[in-house]
C-alpha cells in the first residue's frame, strides 16, 4: 500500500484472506525518493510504481525496496504534483509507457521501457538500473 503520510510503500500479508489486522504493515521502501506516495501499481517487471503527490514524480522500486528510478510526470500545482497523479497502471504493449490519471484525464508516459527486457531498452542506463 503507498502510505502518503509516512512516505512509505507497505505490505500487508494475505490481504484478501486476512480475518485480522496487520496494523500497519511491513515496510518495504520509504524516504529517499518516495514524497507522500498517492497511487501505486505494480510494473510488468515486477517491480512497484507509485507517483508522489508532493513532488510530481514517479518512483519505480524493486521487490526488495530498491527504488532504482524517478520520473517526473507533473510539475503544476503547489506543490508539483499536488492532488493531480492518482490513478497509475503499466500496461503491456505500450512499449514502456506507463498510463496515470491526470487531473481527470488518462495520459501515458515513457518509463525508460520499465517491464521491457534490456535489449528492447533504448535508455542508457547503469547496472543498476538507474538512468545515465
Amino acid at each position: 500500500m503507498a502510505d502518503s503520510l509516512n512516505s512509505r510503500i507497505a505490505a500487508i500479508a494475505d490481504p484478501l484472506m486476512r480475518t485480522s489486522s496487520d496494523n500497519t504493515g511491513a515496510t518495504i521502501s520509504s524516504g529517499g525518493s518516495l514524497n507522500d506516495p498517492l497511487a501505486m501499481a505494480l510494473a510488468i517487471n515486477g517491480n512497484i510504481l507509485t507517483v508522489n503527490g508532493d513532488d510530481g514524480f514517479l518512483v519505480e522500486t524493486t521487490p526488495s525496496g530498491a527504488q532504482i528510478l524517478t520520473t517526473l510526470l507533473d510539475d503544476t500545482g503547489s506543490p508539483p504534483g499536488a492532488g493531480a497523479l492518482f490513478g497509475l497502471a503499466d500496461v503491456p504493449g505500450l512499449g514502456g509507457r506507463a498510463l496515470y490519471e491526470h487531473c481527470g484525464r488518462l495520459t501515458g508516459h515513457p518509463l525508460a521501457c520499465i517491464g521491457c527486457s534490456a535489449s528492447d531498452d533504448p535508455t542508457p542506463r547503469s547496472p543498476g538500473g538507474a538512468l545515465v
